[in-house]
């Protein structure tokens, strides 16, 4: 395998690398990244090949480019809050969905690290979305440590966070874990649902967002629940929608064990 800076006649190739990370953010985070690749960026591998500030280290493999890295040169002048900051940030960074975990990535950091040091840089820096667990995975693993965050707090309106059942996701112990980040409740509720269930779910399964929201969800809310399997087949906003309501079976388990349930339904 080689790692270099890219060429002209390569960046077509580099742009179907980038659709691929374009296309993992937007399934991570669909309420911030749209879908699509447009020609606008497309074209932009182009601005950024140009630009003497940028570089583009590429990864080749049997001929073929696997792998790929946009570094951005980055200068901050000093301001009255902050002294002057000068690093090489690593902008975009993507492996071939085909030739992951075989050491490409890593090749590729070598190299960053390499060439900074040449450039006569003391600091690579670079931000990710918390989504993106592997990469996390990965980059700790290659040295880099986090010293800032960027956070958010999702504000439901009334009755927004209900799942496709009836049942209030704001009262689901999982989702109350996530909302506080909560470990000594992740940890009870994955024994709970262990025993109920006669599973093993471990504490790291303890993450849910809400069934009919964007965020994360139990594997089981996430592939495994009937109902929420069913909704979104039929594309109805919940099972008060759904012709079949009355007669059907699996809603039937839910609504007869909860009357609150049954008339969020009926009441919608």
């Amino acid at each position: 395998m080689i790692v270099r800076l890219a060429e002209k006649k390569e960046l077509d190739r580099i742009n179907e690398l980038r659709r691929q990370v374009s296309d993992l953010h937007v399934a991570g985070k669909p309420e911030v990244f749209k879908p699509g690749f447009p020609e606008e960026l497309r074209d932009f591998i182009h601005v950024i090949h140009n630009d003497p500030a940028q570089k583009i280290v590429m990864a080749e493999e049997d001929g073929e480019v696997v792998g790929y890295a946009v570094l951005h040169h980055i200068h901050r002048p000093e301001t009255p809050f902050m002294f002057e900051r000068d690093y090489l940030d690593i902008d975009e960074f993507g492996v071939d969905s085909d030739h992951r975990r075989q050491g490409i990535a890593s090749e590729m950091m070598a190299f960053i690290r390499d060439l900074a040091r040449e450039m006569g840089f003391s600091r690579i820096e670079l931000n990710m979305w918390e989504f993106n667990r592997d990469a996390l995975a990965f980059y700790e693993a290659a040295g880099f440590t986090t010293y800032r965050r960027y956070m958010e707090m999702k504000i439901m309106k009334n009755g927004e966070n209900i799942a496709y059942c009836g049942l209030d996701c704001e009262t689901c112990e999982a989702h109350i874990a996530t909302v506080n980040n909560d470990e000594a409740l992740r940890d009870k509720v994955a024994k709970k649902w262990s025993e109920l269930n006669g599973v093993e779910i471990t504490p790291e399964m303890i993450n849910c967002d809400g069934c009919r929201v964007e965020g994360v969800k139990t594997p089981f809310c996430e592939s495994l629940c009937p109902i929420r399997q069913c909704a979104l087949t039929r594309a109805v906003a919940s099972c008060g929608d759904c012709k079949d309501m009355q007669t059907c079976e699996k809603l039937k388990m839910i609504t007869d064990s909860s009357l609150e349930a049954k008339e969020r339904l009926e009441t919608r």
